[in-house]
């Protein structure tokens, strides 16, 4: 295959592979040996293929969290607006909680992309 397009089986395994099966799993659904798996994931075509993919899929899921946030920001905006006192405070109180829990992921997301860089993965996240 190498740097041919996957064939329908194959396509199959990326499906699969994304969707968290094992490679065990996925050859057994597929009736192949986990050693064709393994060797596809060498092959640059198959290998292009399941990058891209799996930065679709990761991209789809940012954008679907990023409209909970959305979501779960009016919530708290509303909160903060209530009449009454102590929904105010104990909204005030999570939004200041979790700041603090932000920069922790975005210190660790940095930490992450310069690893991926480093190692030749940056431009498959």
């Amino acid at each position: 295959m190498n740097k041919e397009k996957p064939n329908a089986k194959q396509e199959q395994a990326i499906v699969l592979l994304l969707s968290g099966h094992s490679v065990t799993e996925t050859a057994q659904e597929l009736s192949i040996e986990r050693g064709t798996i393994y060797n596809l994931l060498k092959e640059t075509g198959f290998k292009t293929e399941y990058y891209s993919a799996r930065k679709i899929l990761n991209e789809q899921s940012k954008n679907s969290l990023m409209n909970l946030n959305i979501s779960a920001i009016n919530t708290i905006k509303g909160l903060l607006e209530s009449q009454n006192d102590v929904v105010k405070l104990k909204a005030a109180m999570y939004l200041l909680d979790n700041l603090k829990t932000t920069d922790e992921i975005q210190l660790k997301e940095q930490e992450n992309f310069k690893l991926n860089s480093r190692f030749g993965f940056g431009s498959f996240e």
